[in-house]
């Protein structure tokens, strides 16, 4: 239980530093909470492993969240922003805090908050590879490194539920005709459909930059952060805001927050001793660093890459939900089309 004990101390202070900054915030009272629970329980004679590994990854899950806000609201403007992304991704890799198995802690969590770990560290590289882009950089490899860290966050996150099979006739009975379909696809919430679109998104950009591309071809899309509840993002990126989408993306999250852990004001220089004021380029391989830690399928994930097949995989299936079961919701699929031409003629 030592370092259960002394990465529960940590997020109690982690907590505690935020709410220095942001006093009577409920979210992060709500964090500070479950960490000191986790910490007490550590304390306690008995088997508490399941009580611990849960009230700290709600606790990471809701203080980062947090900050994913802060960072949202200002458009990644502060020279801190990029530190605070790599900190967040740190803090999601539970499993080498922890020192437990990832396997052992899986187990330990309930599917829609292992959901939400997998779909944070996905989508905030999703983020970081867009706004580099966008930004311009020289390194191309790094970006191509993260584009397939963050396919294989999402491709996890996508099949922590498995499918449901084919129904008989009358087996099931609901009053929307396509959401046994939406189930059989395995699409169960908004959150699914955007991990469909950023995985696509990024099988693109690395499938671009591998050929020499800049990796972003045509309209640059707007600046998007995925995070849970109030996932913001931009009819131009092809991907749906909560308003556009018509409900919450939060579905997956398990909590109030559907969220994740760290400092959102600068003054740690977080893990690795990356700068609190590293910039996009700078920023790069503590951003990798981070994704890898404590998970194995990434190295696995890598190497088996095929980004033009998994690519169109995503986006077909991104298509077919939205013009088909989510055509009344209105899901924008314009770039999805745009991506899935471009590398479906790689293919002839």
């Amino acid at each position: 239980m030592e370092l259960l004990l002394k990465a529960s101390e940590q997020q109690v202070a982690c907590c505690s530093k935020l709410l220095q900054v942001h006093p009577g915030e409920t979210l992060l009272l709500k964090a500070f909470e479950s960490a000191e629970r986790a910490a007490q329980s550590c304390q306690k004679d008995g088997d508490f492993l399941q009580t611990v590994v849960q009230s700290y990854t709600q606790s990471v899950l809701d203080s980062t969240y947090f900050e994913e806000t802060l960072l949202v609201e200002r458009a990644f403007s502060q020279a801190s922003s990029f530190g605070t992304v790599v900190r967040i991704i740190d803090a999601l890799c539970i499993p080498s805090k922890l020192g437990i198995a990832p396997k052992e802690v899986c187990s330990l969590l309930q599917d829609e908050i292992l959901e939400c770990l997998y779909w944070r560290v996905g989508a905030l590289l999703y983020m970081y590879c867009q706004t580099t882009l966008t930004r311009g950089t020289e390194q191309k490899k790094g970006i191509m490194e993260c584009c397939s860290a963050g396919v294989g966050y999402l491709d996890l996150m996508l099949h922590v539920q498995p499918p449901l099979p084919p129904l008989q006739e009358g087996e099931y009975t609901t009053n929307d005709p396509s959401l046994p379909g939406l189930l059989q696809q395995g699409i169960y919430s908004d959150v699914h459909m955007l991990a469909l679109m950023y995985a696509g998104e990024m099988c693109y950009w690395h499938w671009e930059l591998d050929n020499g591309g800049a990796g972003q071809e045509g309209p640059v899309p707007a600046l998007t952060i995925g995070g849970g509840p109030g996932v913001v993002a931009d009819a131009g990126s092809g991907i749906p805001s909560e308003s556009e989408s018509g409900s919450s993306a939060g579905h997956v999250d398990g909590s109030d927050s559907g969220s994740s852990a760290g400092h959102v004001d600068g003054s740690d220089s977080g893990p690795a001793s990356c700068p609190g004021t590293c910039g996009y380029d700078e920023a790069l391989p503590f951003v990798l660093m981070g994704a890898m830690r404590g998970l194995d399928f990434v190295k696995e994930w890598r190497e088996e890459l095929n980004p033009v097949k998994l690519g169109v995989d995503y986006l077909t299936k991104y298509i077919d939900a939205a013009r088909g079961p989510l055509k009344i919701q209105e899901w924008n699929y314009d770039r999805a089309i745009q991506l899935l031409i471009r590398m479906k003629k790689s293919q002839s």
